[in-house]
């Protein structure tokens, strides 16, 4: 069974312990600063353990899953899931909703709540009123309050933000 955190290793060209530990040794000391935890400044796993994440034998300890978690933003389930169970996107491209990575929501809702911005403060935004702005502001909000929760795909003006975009010519109506 190949996990997807084999599968990340393996697109990262960090199959050889001497390439993956000093990834890890490096996301360990970046872990210690953000989170204060002196700890995990020196936690290294053995080339053994390593191997053994590797090919699914063992999962790694409590101090190493946060390692792991921070570094490529899934949960330790995820990670150590079969590889095709943890994939976000299906064949056509639409977003498995129950399979769907938290990682990829929130990069997602970030990107469009970015185009939102940049659609508002941009050069069209002479062509805008001060309604249509206003209302662009609290879509904004609105979004950013809600992702956490709501799956990005349910959020009805994450679709019409996205489509409007490019149609700065025509006067924006609210959905």
């Amino acid at each position: 069974m190949t996990t997807l955190f084999r599968r990340l290793i393996d697109e990262q060209e960090l199959r050889d312990p001497r390439a993956f530990l000093p990834r890890f040794r490096e996301q360990a000391r970046l872990l210690a600063e953000r989170d204060g935890d002196v700890r995990l400044a020196t936690l290294e796993p053995a080339a053994s353990t390593f191997e053994a994440w590797y090919y699914g034998q063992r999962l790694p300890n409590r101090d190493a899953r946060r390692v792991l978690v921070a570094w490529f933003g899934h949960s330790i389930e995820r990670l150590w899931a079969p590889a095709g169970e943890a994939a976000v996107a299906s064949r056509g491209g639409a977003l498995d909703l129950e399979g769907a990575d938290l990682h990829e929501m929130r990069r997602g809702a970030a990107m469009a709540a970015r185009r939102a911005r940049d659609f508002a403060l941009g050069a069209e935004q002479g062509q805008l009123g001060d309604e249509t702005l206003g209302y662009l502001q609290d879509e904004v909000r609105r979004i950013t309050e809600q992702y956490p929760r709501v799956p990005l795909p349910t959020l009805s003006a994450c679709s019409a933000l996205t489509r409007r975009r490019g149609r700065a010519s025509s006067p924006y109506t609210p959905p």
